[in-house]
């Protein structure tokens, strides 16, 4: 090996050095004389071998490949020392850039114990051996695409278990797509088509051994005319896609303009509901695809980052009006009140969990449980909504009746019965998606506003109505549950000393005295309503043990949900943790939970209280769930400027 610096005796200041020179690779024009490397060699986080390549050093000192590169690393397995992975590169640089034809190679290898006796150990090589060339310009990969998957057993081949084929040009596949591979089952599983700059184009063939279905698709510059499902000779699905009027026009030689002409998806939608046929249909395709894409690009993920991927379907773009836009605006506010309506709601089931089993009170507490499933709904739409998608979906398809079949009715259902909600937003001229949901959720807000006046109406009837029944009993068996369970740390310091304290403060200050007036009182309304006030509060505590209990688990979840894990060029290792969304992360958990706890510790010791200010704390975990992938570096820099802990809880629930 020619060494890079002969001044260098010393094996730390080597290592450092070389970490230097071959872990970063800037572009720089040729300049200087070419050298050799011939030594250990990371080229991606995954990998760590041996590489000899030429290279040159540009003025600033940077290394720059350019030459021939030769790549091979072996890796056992730490759990099984029978099993090894070998791989192997063999392409050239120029300029720092890959260049011509590239070939990875690898095989990995495994040994199974067939038995044993005094004399010796019958045993079997098997090894799965994959080979993939392809030529590359400009850095990315051009040309043809080969790809094929062998397994052996004792150096004799067993079965060809997957070839892919292909053409590439302009980071997209352009041409005939062959694939064929067994899947987990050792079934058979093929895929023919063609593309045009990247697009699917006429009739892509998928087969499926495992039941015997024959799949074919149609497309036109992209978009996805019929799909078809045979078993045996039996047709099983039989799809014709129906399209927009602007879509039908491009494809029958009117503009072409609306369509976008670029794959964004692997699965075709113009503004199909996700769990219609058409969408369904497309799904196991789509990950076969996907992986198929995983395979080409698997030493050049950049192509990923693209506004487009290499293969796909196309889509229309359909331009918001003046009056969607302005419904685009309002539907972040109409979600955050109808958000802000079911708190309110699980706050008033707070204040009043004596009453909870009462029918009326048990269908507006099961009505919100039921806007809080549409939450799975949501999610899809507004990162629809908010990532500004909602141009490339026909909002007067098939979605808006997707939208009606879930959100038109809810069926609430208790101990007594059925009860369905209607929402009747106001009528329009011509109803889309955007509009129908924005006044769907307007009425659902009203709705709520009604059931809160119920509520709050039913729940002094019941002051008046209910009977003494085993409530001395129901105290004393409340108190030794509470006892028990918050005996048990949380393993969450700050939060648990919040909460015994408040449930010391109930039994030192509280207890003794409401219960010896409970039993001394002689009227059975002040005696119904001072016992129930004991167990409202035994209930409140374990109530705020048990979300406690819950936040502690989730903290430990979004740590690890907000960690990444990044390469250390000074402990050499690819497992050096490093926070994702910093600044957010620590307002929310460490500034923002503090002040809550900290507001709760000086200023309250009611268990109502501390509970609400608990739930505001699960309540900003909801929201780094929520965040974890949106954009919020706006949000970030108005949370840093407002220090006011009721801004900054208006500022993440308003985003």
């Amino acid at each position: 090996m020619k060494s890079l610096s002969a001044n260098c005796s010393q094996g730390l200041y080597y290592f450092l050095l070389l970490k230097f020179f071959f872990l970063s690779f800037p572009t720089f024009v040729f300049s200087q004389e070419i050298k050799q490397y011939d030594s250990l060699y990371k080229p991606q986080s995954s990998h760590l071998g041996h590489a000899k390549f030429d290279y040159y050093l540009n003025k600033k000192g940077e290394v720059i490949k350019h030459g021939k590169f030769i790549y091979k690393s072996e890796q056992k397995d730490s759990i099984s020392q029978s099993t090894a992975l070998v791989n192997s590169w063999n392409g050239q640089y120029k300029n720092n850039i890959k260049d011509g034809k590239w070939i990875y190679e690898s095989q990995s290898h495994a040994v199974k114990i067939e038995g044993v006796s005094e004399a010796s150990v019958q045993y079997t090589t098997s090894t799965n051996e994959t080979y993939k060339s392809l030529g590359y310009k400009d850095g990315y990969p051009d040309g043809a695409f080969n790809f094929k998957a062998n397994l052996y057993e004792d150096k004799n081949l067993v079965k060809n278990t997957e070839t892919l084929t292909a053409n590439l040009k302009d980071k997209k596949i352009n041409g005939d797509f062959e694939l064929s591979f067994l899947d987990k089952a050792h079934e058979k599983v093929t895929v023919k088509g063609n593309a045009t700059n990247g697009l699917m184009q006429g009739f892509w063939e998928f087969y499926y051994q495992k039941d015997n279905i024959k799949e074919r698709r149609e497309y036109k510059e992209g978009i996805l005319l019929t799909l078809t499902k045979i078993k045996g000779k039996d047709t099983v699905l039989n799809l014709i896609y129906p399209q927009s009027k602007t879509i039908n026009e491009a494809l029958t030689g009117g503009a072409t303009d609306p369509l976008i002409n670029s794959p964004l998806s692997l699965i075709y939608s113009d503004g199909y509901p996700r769990n219609s046929p058409y969408i369904t249909a497309q799904l196991e395709g789509e990950k076969i695809l996907n992986n198929a894409l995983q395979t080409i690009f698997k030493y050049d993920t950049d192509v990923f980052k693209s506004s487009s991927l290499p293969l796909g379907t196309n889509r229309a773009f359909y331009p918001l009006n003046s009056d969607e836009k302005d419904l685009l605006k309002k539907w972040e506010t109409t979600e955050a009140n109808f958000r802000n309506k079911i708190n309110t709601i699980k706050t008033l089931e707070i204040d009043n969990l004596t009453f909870v089993k009462d029918s009326t009170i048990q269908i507006i507490i099961n009505w919100a449980i039921k806007q809080d499933s549409l939450k799975n709904y949501i999610k899809p739409w507004n990162d629809i909504l908010l990532k500004e998608q909602i141009e490339y979906y026909n909002r007067q398809g098939l979605l808006i009746d997707y939208a009606r079949d879930i959100l038109e009715n809810d069926t609430i259902t208790t101990e007594n019965g059925a009860h369905v909600f209607h929402y009747e937003p106001k009528v329009q001229e011509k109803p889309n998606f955007l509009s129908y949901i924005v006044l769907n959720f307007e009425d659902r807000t009203h709705v709520a506003d009604s059931l809160i006046t119920v509520f709050n109406r039913k729940v002094e009837e019941l002051h008046l109505e209910n009977e003494v029944l085993n409530v001395n009993k129901k105290i004393v068996n409340k108190s030794k549950a509470i006892d028990s369970i918050y005996k048990q740390s949380l393993g969450y310091d700050k939060l648990y000393t919040l909460i015994t304290k408040t449930k010391e403060y109930f039994v030192k200050e509280q207890f003794e005295d409401n219960f010896n007036q409970f039993i001394a009182e002689v009227e059975v309304p002040s005696k119904i309503k001072q016992g129930e006030a004991i167990l409202s509060s035994f209930e409140l505590l374990n109530k705020t043990y048990q979300v406690s209990a819950d936040i502690g688990k989730r903290a430990k979840e979004l740590d690890s949900l907000y960690t990444d894990y990044v390469f250390d060029p000074f402990t050499y290792s690819d497992q050096v943790p490093t926070r994702l969304k910093k600044r957010l992360y620590n307002i929310i958990t460490d500034e923002m939970t503090s002040q809550l706890i900290g507001q709760a510790h000086i200023t309250y010791q009611e268990p109502a209280e501390v509970l609400k200010r608990v739930n505001k704390i699960y309540a900003l975990q909801d929201r780094l769930y929520f965040l974890v992938d949106k954009n919020t570096i706006k949000l970030e820099r108005k949370l840093r400027r407002n220090k006011s802990l009721d801004e900054r809880l208006t500022l993440l629930n308003a985003f």
